[in-house]
């Protein structure tokens, strides 16, 4: 080979390499090769609202805190002098809850903590979890999702809600209403006159799983948002008070069919099967007629919740779903017979003595 020969080679050679050197550049600009740039984690001033509320003068004097009123909380004008740490249950009994954190920044740090990816963009799904106690034992927990608007995640740090409102006899507000309740029912035969002390503590956690029967571990319980502690005075007056915000699933409310007859059925038919029945309520306002492929009534069906003790001698409320069969010309037997039943949960007796005097 010449020595000319050698040299055309040498260039040809080292041009192919300046070319390939070229395409995987570029092949690297274009997306075409190589790793993508590593993402950075956002800290937590990067997702920090920039229209995040400001504190008011009280909310920085109890931050971190839940305060309760007998009158309605303001969320820009509350007034400290009428903040009360016992409730007489004959009186309304309204909270404000003070949070140093947004939701976004508590379950921020929710993830931190589990070693968990952090997606701001799930705000829709973040929960506050509430933990009730009473007299120093844990009695029951709620969780619901806080994102009906992404300004309630992103910007909020205070909200506020009731336990009991005159004008909202039969209902209560929030997890932290409906939390007590649920305490309340698991405190059972102990729920009596007297004075009982409640704590409640309020966590953010990534998303929602409010069912009593599966118990969220205590290790996701890291984000505090905020707590509270309040005396309840008990008193027979403020039982009875109470009574349709506990007994509301086993009174008559929204229309439901009335039939204590059918009501006594149903509990004799539970007994037999599941433990002794102390109340029944049919919850629907009519019949659900099922039938056939033919279009002809086979049977009909409805809902009840039934209260009753358990074989550990535990005070439950059940629902329980039953059936009668249909005997032709628009008659059906007048029996009952069970369909199914649902999720059993802690129920306070005291609502049997309360539909008692109800009736």
């Amino acid at each position: 080979m010449s020595i000319s020969t050698s040299l055309n080679t040498s260039k040809i050679a080292a041009l192919l390499i300046l070319v390939l050197s070229s395409l995987t550049s570029f092949g690297q600009d274009m997306g075409m090769g190589g790793p993508p740039p590593k993402k950075k984690n956002k800290s937590k001033s990067e997702i920090t609202s920039p229209t995040k509320q400001e504190y008011s003068s009280v909310q920085k004097q109890y931050q971190n805190k839940i305060v309760f009123s007998n009158t309605k909380v303001s969320k820009t004008a509350a007034n400290p002098s009428l903040f009360v740490t016992t409730w007489n249950m004959i009186d309304p009994l309204f909270f404000r809850v003070y949070h140093s954190n947004t939701m976004l920044e508590g379950v921020y740090d929710f993830a931190k903590s589990k070693g968990e990816k952090f997606n701001e963009y799930d705000f829709a799904s973040y929960a506050i979890l509430t933990v009730v106690s009473i007299n120093g034992k844990e009695m029951a927990t709620r969780e619901e999702v806080f994102s009906g608007r992404k300004s309630d995640v992103y910007d909020w740090v205070t909200h506020g809600g009731y336990v009991y409102d005159v004008n909202k006899p039969k209902k209560t507000s929030g997890g932290l209403g409906f939390g007590l309740k649920r305490a309340i029912h698991a405190y059972g035969d102990n729920f009596n006159e007297g004075v009982i002390n409640v704590k409640i503590e309020m966590y953010a956690v990534s998303s929602e799983l409010d069912d009593p029967r599966v118990k969220r571990p205590i290790s996701d319980r890291t984000s505090l948002l905020s707590f509270g502690e309040l005396k309840i005075n008990v008193t027979a007056a403020g039982m009875k008070n109470y009574g349709p915000i506990l007994c509301f699933n086993i009174m008559k409310n929204s229309g439901s069919i009335i039939d204590p007859i059918l009501e006594d059925k149903v509990m004799v038919e539970f007994s037999k099967i599941y433990g002794k029945a102390t109340a029944a309520n049919i919850v629907n306002s009519d019949w659900n007629i099922k039938t056939n492929v033919h279009g002809n009534p086979v049977k009909r069906v409805i809902s009840t919740k039934v209260s009753y003790y358990d074989k550990s001698n535990n005070h439950n409320i059940i629902d329980y779903y039953i059936n009668q069969p249909y005997v032709g010309s628009g008659k059906y037997q007048n029996v009952v017979k069970t369909s199914s039943v649902g999720a059993s949960f802690p129920y306070s007796p005291y609502c049997i003595r309360y539909k008692k005097t109800v009736k």
